[in-house]
């Protein structure tokens, strides 16, 4: 996991990958806190963010699956009895993956 949060600048679900340095810095223009690109070694990971859009409240998450050669991203809605924050977020979660 590099950073995941609540509010990012991304209103729409997206996914971005980046497998170079290049396109690891238009991430850089959607995401704060990201480390810098020369940290991470391209040939072995890709830097995979996951933006799940507005919501009208708090609670949703971004989980990332992985299961045998396939990688998944789950949006997952606050429970049903779950006490949210009724406030607009954009919940997102960057990490690095395998190659």
């Amino acid at each position: 996991l590099l950073v995941q949060g609540n509010h990012s600048k991304v209103d729409k679900p997206f996914i971005f990958i980046a497998r170079d340095d290049k396109t690891y810095s238009q991430l850089q223009n959607l995401v704060e806190d990201l480390p810098n690109a020369s940290t991470i070694d391209f040939k072995k990971n890709a830097v995979v963010a996951a933006f799940i859009g507005e919501k009208p409240t708090g609670g949703w998450t971004v989980e990332f699956k992985k299961s045998g050669n396939r990688f998944g991203v789950i949006f997952q809605p606050p429970g049903k009895d779950m006490m949210v924050t009724q406030v607009i977020s954009t919940p997102f979660k960057v990490a690095l993956i395998p190659i």
